[in-house]
């Protein structure tokens, strides 16, 4: 849950994770224009007993942002970034296994796919909430300005320049976190077919309908 301060103004941005959230605080900070809070990009490096939370501040779920805020009022302007669910899982699988190395390296995409369930999804914590449900990052009833991934970030430089920034920055929003940069190569197969389609549209139903993405079933 990033907290950007601008001048006066206070921005909730909800970092869902594989939605673009590090490219997009890279650019604000860029900027030098406003400051960032809630984030902590050594999360994962920290020693068990000295971390405070089950996530990394960046992925709080709505739940816990409530009982930390307990008014969406304090926060100026909501922004948020979805992606379609097969495509976030995918890149949350890819990330877990071949960057962060999280998840055993014998599993492959469909017997990961076939293992999931609405509990262990919806479990706090779990992968830095890489898998977590997009609509549980959301402050409830909460003015949102939302982007999909899916119509590139050009809208939302624009929203963040006009309405963050206070004017336009002479950069785009860079590609982060891309396992090019990396220098992971990724071997295994990760197609979809139906089986796991059906599965995948059942256990995130609530992303594909709040945020109009197709099943494809």
């Amino acid at each position: 849950m990033p907290i950007i301060k601008s001048g006066s103004k206070i921005t909730y941005f909800s970092h869902i994770p594989k939605c673009a959230g590090s490219a997009i605080e890279d650019y604000i900070l860029k900027s030098g224009k406003a400051k960032i809070a809630f984030l902590d990009r050594n999360f994962l490096v920290h020693r068990p007993d000295t971390v405070w939370t089950k996530s990394s501040p960046q992925h709080v779920d709505s739940q816990s942002l409530m009982r930390l805020f307990p008014s969406s009022d304090f926060f100026d302007h909501f922004l948020a970034v979805v992606r379609n669910p097969y495509d976030r899982l995918k890149s949350a699988f890819k990330y877990q296994k071949y960057a962060d190395r999280k998840m055993s390296q014998d599993i492959d995409f469909k017997k990961f796919v076939l293992s999931l369930n609405k509990p262990v999804v919806n479990t706090i914590g779990i992968n830095d909430n890489h898998f977590l449900p997009q609509y549980r990052f959301f402050y409830p009833k909460s003015p949102y300005m939302v982007f999909k991934l899916e119509d590139g970030l050009g809208d939302v430089k624009k929203w963040i320049d006009l309405h963050v920034l206070g004017e336009a920055m002479p950069y785009d929003i860079e590609v982060v976190n891309d396992f090019k940069s990396r220098g992971i190569k990724v071997e295994a197969d990760l197609q979809w077919d139906d089986e796991m389609r059906a599965a995948v549209s059942e256990i995130y139903k609530l992303d594909f309908e709040l945020f109009g993405y197709d099943t494809g079933l």
